[in-house]
């Protein structure tokens, strides 16, 4: 795992500038991708500079470093991630070529591969995560490509003078021809989905290569132009036998962990308690010995599962670590938020998963995770009530259901908060009461739609009025339409999974300078899983029952987890009190108006209403004082 920066010139090297030192500025900038050795490789005829940042993980030795050239001198490459299949790949190149190769990595095998194949044939060849850059000496060529679902990312910036690329943003700012300019589109997405879907970033110019596609730059002519080797196809789905299905994925599993398995550098696996993670750290305490599994633990009943999670690794006797973590590391953590991500990002779950990342660091280099079980197996809630709860709502006359609501309505979610914690204090703890007035005020909400696609954004969306939100922006909303449960499906795949998930878990991980791999973002997974039914996926209307009963093979059927909550935080509790000062700041009418981004008499109205328990803002005002956390810090 590691970081890669890089540019091209299409003009005359200007007499002022150092390109030397600029990109091995650049490449520095990534340390915390690959602490462990720089390189850069530099054709000042052709004007072309790549960098690289290494931590290894497979073949320690100097022969593995990067940027590497091919046998014949012919490609030079740069690359973040794992091949998982470069083994296999190897085999492929030509004996002699082999026995006079000093490094074993899969590095080495991918730019041979380039050699021998050319660039778009090997990279369909390809079982793994990348980000890739690969330069045509011969043809004068670069090409840049992104993994299938978008595990490792990959920015660029073009226009007529030159080419800019590197896996984060920050190196952009590195290179000062760049006229940084916040996209006001992109704060329009931010405040909607607390993310900013590809391939846009905060910058106006700046774009984020999309999973699955390719660049090919032809430096001659400074034009490039987009290839897309992979793509989420309709399913193609047949009536199988359900056992045969669990057999069959549960082999694929097997395999695709075996391979992800293979490290020089020590190896754990994350273990949250919940179904992905557990089947994940199973299976691979199965192939391993004493497998290193890591889990958070908190004092609070409603954010800690680190019990359950102790009690799977005992039974899979796995080399366990709780690590323990208070209110003021959850505190701190949240100033760190806009080096990590280097643009606002408001998953609030980014906390966690860089507490987990930085304890994990000091044990082990590479981490196995359960990311991307919940969009192939069909986890999310979303998808439960959809599959089987929505045609019935929708043929409730709609003034019941606007009855309904209006009611539901006049509680404030404070006072559901109330009833439900005293109600858990009764069951024991056995019912989960964080958040319940927002969940309620969400449903009662939902229940108003009178559409499939306008269901489905309201689950997803703030609830906020972008046209009230902002002070002098034009608001565009231009959303590709959901009409049911396989488009919902697909645009989790294509948006969420990649610009929420996976960019959480790599800025988190490789801030820390750790290597997470997720083996269920695998293709051959994903492409089985393409033939099944949402029937069968929904067996018996239990999301993820495929993965749920694949680990009835490892465990027995009291430590599976059939209540996850996931490890969050108490943002509506910080909001009120420990981040009250910091949202009055962000927020006072003379920052605003200074601001001269954001309407200050509709934010008053939101903080009001929210901190008078009326309604339930905290998500969105989440994502705003991250927002104004980052915007502070890059203004200018």
């Amino acid at each position: 795992m590691c970081g890669i920066v890089g540019f091209v010139l299409f003009q005359k090297k200007l007499e002022s500038i150092d390109y030397h030192k600029k990109i091995n500025d650049m490449t520095n900038l990534l340390k915390r991708r690959g602490p462990d050795k720089s390189g850069v490789w530099i054709n000042s005829k052709k004007n072309v500079f790549l960098g690289h940042r290494r931590l290894s993980i497979i073949d320690f030795s100097q022969n593995a470093n990067q940027p590497m050239i091919s046998f014949n001198k012919k490609w030079i490459v740069s690359y973040n991630g794992e091949i998982y299949n470069f083994k296999k790949l190897k085999r492929l190149i030509h004996t002699n070529i082999k026995e006079k190769n000093s490094s074993h990595g899969d590095t080495w095998v991918l730019v041979n591969l380039f050699e021998k194949f050319g660039y778009h044939q090997t990279i369909n060849m390809l079982e793994g995560m990348f980000a890739i850059s690969a330069y045509e000496i011969e043809n004068n060529k670069l090409y840049l490509s992104r993994d299938r679902f978008g595990e490792k990312p990959l920015y660029y910036f073009h226009n007529k003078n030159f080419f800019v690329f590197g896996s984060e943003l920050k190196v952009f700012k590195n290179f000062h021809e760049i006229d940084l300019k916040i996209s006001e589109l992109s704060i329009q997405d931010y405040f909607r989905f607390n993310y900013i879907p590809s391939p846009n970033s905060i910058y106006k110019d700046i774009f984020k290569l999309k999973p699955g596609a390719s660049i090919e730059l032809d430096i001659h002519t400074s034009k490039k132009k987009f290839n897309v080797f992979w793509k989420y196809n309709n399913p193609k789905t047949e009536k199988l036998i359900y056992k045969d299905i669990i057999d069959k994925t549960n082999q694929i599993l097997n395999e695709t962990i075996k391979n992800e398995l293979v490290s020089d550098a020590e190896l754990g696996c994350f273990l949250s308690g919940g179904t992905d993670s557990t089947l994940v750290a199973s299976i691979a305490s199965s192939q391993k010995k004493k497998l290193k599994t890591f889990t958070l633990k908190n004092n609070d009943y409603q954010f800690d599962e680190s019990n359950f999670a102790k009690k799977v690794a005992s039974y899979l006797n796995t080399d366990h670590r709780e690590f323990e973590i208070g209110k003021q590391d959850l505190l701190d953590s949240f100033f760190r938020m806009k080096d990590i991500y280097d643009e606002p990002f408001g998953d609030s779950s980014q906390i966690p998963t860089y507490l987990i990342s930085k304890y994990t660091k000091n044990y082990v280099k590479v981490a196995l995770t359960g990311d991307g079980g919940d969009e192939i197996f069909l986890g999310y809630k979303r998808y439960k009530y959809f599959y089987s709860y929505w045609s019935k709502v929708n043929k409730t006359p709609f003034m019941i259901r606007k009855k309904f609501s209006d009611l539901t309505n006049m509680i404030s979610p404070n006072f559901y908060d109330q009833f439900f914690y005293y109600l858990s204090k009764f069951s024991f703890e056995r019912i989960n009461y964080y958040n319940m007035g927002y969940s309620i005020k969400k449903f009662s909400d939902l229940i108003t739609k009178k559409n499939f696609n306008d269901s489905f954004y309201s689950l997803i969306e703030n609830k906020i009025d972008s046209k009230l939100l902002f002070k002098n922006y034009k608001v565009e909303i231009k959303d590709v339409p959901v009409c049911n449960l396989s488009d919902a499906i697909m645009h989790d795949l294509v948006n969420y999974l990649p610009d929420d998930i996976l960019c959480k878990v790599d800025r988190a991980s490789m801030y820390n300078s750790l290597e997470t791999r997720s083996p269920f973002l695998n293709h051959k997974i994903f492409n089985y899983m393409n033939t099944i039914s949402i029937d069968q996926k929904m067996n018996k209307g239990v999301p993820k029952s495929i993965l749920k009963d694949i680990l009835k093979i490892y465990l027995p059927e009291d430590l599976i987890n059939k209540n996850k909550r996931g490890f969050s935080i108490p943002i509506a509790n910080w909001l009120k009190k420990d981040f009250k000062h910091i949202l009055d700041l962000y927020s006072s009418k003379n920052y605003l108006e200074e601001q001269n981004i954001f309407n200050s008499a509709y934010i008053k109205n939101i903080i009001e209403e929210y901190m008078l328990g009326n309604k339930s803002y905290e998500k969105f005002l989440w994502s705003f004082i991250i927002f104004q956390d980052w915007y502070l810090a890059n203004k200018y």
